[in-house]
Parts: C-alpha cells; sequence; structure tokens
C-alpha cells in the first residue's frame, strides 16, 4: 500500500499535484463505447454510392427499400450521376442498365437517363463498341421517336450510298441494324415494307432501272481480286443488315408471310418509279440472304421455295407486259443461282433454258415470246459478258421464240466488242468469269510504233487494223492500246498527238479517258 501522508493540500492546481492519486498502481481511466446508427440512406447517398460503383447487392436493396417507402427521387438520382461523373460516359450507360435490370420495380428506368445524355450519338456509338447486345438493344429501345427516326435516316442515308467513296462506320453499321431489329419487333409486315421503300428513297438516283442493275451487278459478280479494297470493305460492313432485312421475306424466313416477289412486284406497279427508288438495295440484300443460306448449309433446304416464286414471279411479268419487272426477276434468279449452283448442279444457264427457251414448265405465246425477246434487246447494252454469253447459247437454235436469232446475231456483235468469246460454243463456269476470246492475241501484235508509222504514210488516216479494234475489241482498245499510247515516248510524237485527236473527232476515246490524259 501507498505511504498516504497526514496532511494534504485541499487546493491542487493538477492531478499531479495530488500525490496520492497519483501513486495508485493499476488505474486506468474508464473507457466509455457509444454505439450511434447508420444514417438512413438517402437518394443522394444512393447516387454516391453508385458513381463509386459501391457493393452493387446492398445499392440494389436500398432503393428498393426508399421506392417502396415513396422516398426514391429517380430524377434526383440521375441528375446526381450525371452532374457528376468523372468517368467514360458509355460505361455509366452499362452500369445504369444493370442496375436497372437486378430491381423488380421501376425506381430506375433508361427513358430519364437517356433523355439527359450530352452527345448522345457519340455515347451510342461508343456504347456499341463495348459488344453488349442486351445493353443496346435495351437503350435503342428507350430512345424517343424522333431520335430514333433521326438515327435510321442518317445511317440508312450512309448505307444506301453505292458510290464507294467511303466505308460506312460499324458502329453505325451496327445501330442501323439494332434500330431495324426493334422495327422488325413493334411493325407488321406493311409498314416493314415502308422502312425499305424509304430506305430506297434516301438516295434519288438519275440511273435508268437497267444502269441500276449493271452497276450492282458489277460489283456482286465481279471477282473478289479486282474488287477495290473500298468496295470490298463497304459490301462486307453492310452484309448485316442487308441480310437482316431480307428475314422479313418468306424466301428466307418461314415465319414470314411476305414474300419478296410480290413486294418487288409492287415496286414496279407504282407510279413513276424510275428516279425516285433505287432498286439496287433488293439485289444487295437478296445477295446477303443467298450468301448466308449456303455459310448456313441451308440452301438444300430454301431452295425451291425460292426457285418457284422466281418462275411464278416472271411468268406473271410477261403476262402482263412489264419487261422492267420480269429484267429484275432475271436478276435475282441470277443472283440466287450463282451463289447455290455448286451445291445444287442447277445453274443460271439451265433456269433460263428450262423456263423461257424449252420451256419445259409453260409455253409462250406468239406476243410473249416477241416481248420476252424485246426486253433481253433492251438490256443487252447494260449486260454484263457472262449473262450475254449464257441468253445467247441459249437462243442460239431455238426456233420457238420470233427473232430469237437476230436477238444471237446481236449478242454476238456485243460480245466481239467486249472482247470476249463470240462463237457462243461453251457455257461461262461462272458469272464472274466469262468465256475468253479465243482469238485475242490477234489485236496484241497491234504495236503503237507500227500504228504511228502507217497513220504518217496514210496521211493521218487510221490504219484499218485499229479501226476494227475499235469496234471488235473495244475492251483491249481501251485497257491497252490506248494506255500505251497516252504513254508512248519514242519518235513521231507530233504523230501521236495527232492520231489521239483524230480518235477522239470519231468519238473512240470515251471522254473520261481523255480527260484523264489531258490532266497529265
Amino acid at each position: 500500500m501507498p505511504c498516504i501522508q497526514p496532511t494534504r493540500k485541499r487546493a491542487l492546481a493538477n492531478i499531479n499535484q495530488d500525490r496520492v492519486q497519483s501513486s495508485f498502481h493499476f488505474h486506468e481511466q474508464k473507457r466509455v463505447f457509444a454505439i450511434t446508427p447508420d444514417p438512413s440512406p438517402t437518394t443522394i447517398t444512393l447516387a454516391q454510392d453508385f458513381l463509386r460503383l459501391e457493393d452493387m447487392d446492398r445499392l440494389v436493396q436500398c432503393i428498393k427499400q426508399l421506392y417502396n417507402n415513396i422516398s426514391f427521387s429517380s430524377r434526383q438520382f440521375i441528375d446526381y450521376i450525371i452532374k457528376h461523373h468523372a468517368g467514360h460516359l458509355p460505361k455509366l450507360l452499362s452500369v445504369y442498365y444493370s442496375l436497372s435490370t437486378q430491381l423488380d420495380v421501376l425506381a430506375l428506368r433508361l427513358e430519364p437517363l437517356i433523355s439527359q445524355i450530352p452527345r448522345l450519338d457519340q455515347v451510342l456509338c461508343e456504347l456499341i463498341s463495348f459488344e453488349e447486345r442486351h445493353v443496346i438493344q435495351a437503350y435503342i429501345r428507350a430512345l424517343d421517336t424522333k431520335t430514333l427516326n433521326d438515327y435510321f435516316y442518317h445511317d440508312g442515308k450512309q448505307l444506301v450510298d453505292w458510290r464507294q467513296v467511303g466505308v460506312m462506320k460499324s458502329e453505325h453499321t451496327q445501330r442501323l441494324w439494332y434500330i431495324l431489329e426493334y422495327y422488325h419487333v413493334i411493325m407488321d409486315s406493311n409498314q416493314l415494307k415502308s422502312i425499305l421503300i424509304q430506305l430506297m428513297q434516301l438516295n434519288p438516283t438519275q440511273d435508268s432501272l437497267y444502269q441500276q442493275l449493271r452497276k450492282v451487278k458489277e460489283t456482286l459478280f465481279m471477282p473478289q481480286s479486282k474488287l477495290s479494297s473500298k468496295q470490298y470493305d463497304a459490301l462486307l460492313a453492310k452484309s448485316p443488315v442487308f441480310h437482316l432485312m431480307s428475314t422479313w421475306f418468306f424466301e428466307f424466313n418461314p415465319q414470314s408471310t411476305t414474300h419478296m416477289s410480290d413486294f418487288v412486284s409492287h415496286l414496279f406497279s407504282l407510279h413513276a418509279m424510275e428516279n425516285q427508288f433505287d432498286i439496287s438495295l433488293i439485289l444487295y440484300m437478296y445477295h446477303a440472304a443467298c450468301k448466308q443460306l449456303v455459310a448456313d448449309r441451308q440452301v438444300e433446304v430454301r431452295v425451291s421455295y425460292i426457285i418457284e416464286t422466281l418462275n411464278e414471279a416472271a411468268w406473271r411479268s410477261l403476262e402482263k407486259d412489264d419487261t422492267d419487272e420480269l429484267a429484275m426477276f432475271l436478276q435475282l434468279a441470277q443472283v440466287a443461282l450463282e451463289h447455290m449452283h455448286p451445291f445444287i448442279g442447277y445453274t443460271y444457264a439451265s433456269w433460263f433454258d428450262t423456263l423461257f427457251v424449252h420451256q419445259r414448265i409453260r409455253t409462250l405465246n406468239k406476243r410473249m415470246g416477241t416481248l420476252f425477246i424485246n426486253m433481253l434487246h433492251q438490256m443487252m447494252s447494260f449486260e454484263i459478258p457472262s449473262v450475254l454469253q449464257i441468253h445467247g447459247k441459249a437462243l442460239l437454235n431455238c426456233t420457238t421464240l420470233p427473232n430469237a436469232s437476230l436477238f444471237v446475231s446481236a449478242v454476238r456483235k456485243r460480245l466481239l466488242e467486249l472482247g470476249v468469246d463470240h462463237t457462243l460454243k461453251a457455257w461461262p463456269t461462272s458469272l464472274k468469269l466469262p468465256v475468253p476470246a479465243d482469238n485475242h492475241h490477234a489485236v496484241d501484235t497491234i504495236e503503237v510504233g507500227d500504228v504511228l508509222t502507217k497513220f504518217i504514210e496514210k496521211d493521218g488516216a487510221i490504219p484499218a487494223k485499229l479501226i476494227q479494234a475499235t469496234v471488235f475489241h473495244k475492251s483491249w482498245f481501251h485497257t491497252t492500246f490506248l494506255p500505251e499510247l497516252f504513254d508512248w515516248q519514242g519518235p513521231h510524237m507530233k504523230a501521236k498527238d495527232q492520231l489521239i485527236l483524230t480518235l477522239r473527232k470519231k468519238h473512240k476515246i470515251p471522254d473520261a479517258i481523255y480527260k484523264t490524259w489531258i490532266q497529265k
């Protein structure tokens, strides 16, 4: 025990002056612990937790509790996270969607959030790059009608731009895909057909129907090695959208009740179709759909329906004397069978011969036969070489169609101009590969130097051999001889310039080629 002194000071300045108290051993100040309850969560504190990506399960429970107690403000929550977020907006949208799907109450909806997102166009495109399909679908469906239509027209205009001046960005292609997928869910068949017509009117064209068809086929049936990188990339990027729209039709989707052949007939029944509709979209859709059937190994399943609808549609066009509509169905048959013939052994040549020449399905009367040959004549100058060879060979010995022999003669002349085989002894193995001319090497013996020498000797008269080449080997003349003539740096330079001017006066040099030479 400590020694306690008999006397003590009663007034102490501090506790250290009390020697009795200071000398107690094992003395501790009493500790007091107070447990205070957590403050009740509010909309703002929950918004703060959301931005910090705190425990989502707890956040869900707290939001439900506040919402059920009518204490949660969706507007206040959204305003706060929009104002105070410091990260990536697309990531914010993704996390917000995840939170909203875990709530079984309507405390958080997508529409109020997306209406306040700045630069929504850019943010949506960035969100698409996350490749979170359900998130994109949800936000596309949350867009108001005006915004949805604006995106449809913006992206749709790029889709039907066939000028190949640039490739449609993948984000815009995918956004249009999601929009069209949403339309497929909420619209009936007539509304979907109206959507297609709107797309075909977004880029008005001055080209005739046959010019439109030729441009598309030159792209689709050109060997991939000869396609420019821009052409190939553009076609590849847009194909998923083309394929999606093709599934709106029975030919490529047995669940649909709408036939593409009926839709095409409807287009041609509308007044003043030319210069208002760009029919190219239909061909690109058909191409993408047939290509996908091959990839999915569904050719054998759907081919009979496709051929049957083409047969009926082509015959119906002949019966009502609509040559433009008939021409369109010939193109669709070419696209379909070019993809499918390796799997079914049935080519476009077989289809054409069976339906129109030997007429094993139905018989053409004299009026229909005359109409058919006239249509082929009208298309001749716009047709690709391989198809001309097929039509010419199929009708080579035809006696049932009026003026078939005249058509074959015209085909041979045209094939000579194009510099391919005109004998019609063999079928093209593919629409991409016309039968080459056996005597194509004959024009290769025409040398620029020899031509200039003879041009001088004949006092400015074009040599007969060259004149023949401009008619019967036009392709060689344009792609081989003219570039060599323009680049000629040997003797007789003055004669070279005079020959070019003479050829120009005789309309043997196209404007585009001549302008290129002038600019050099």
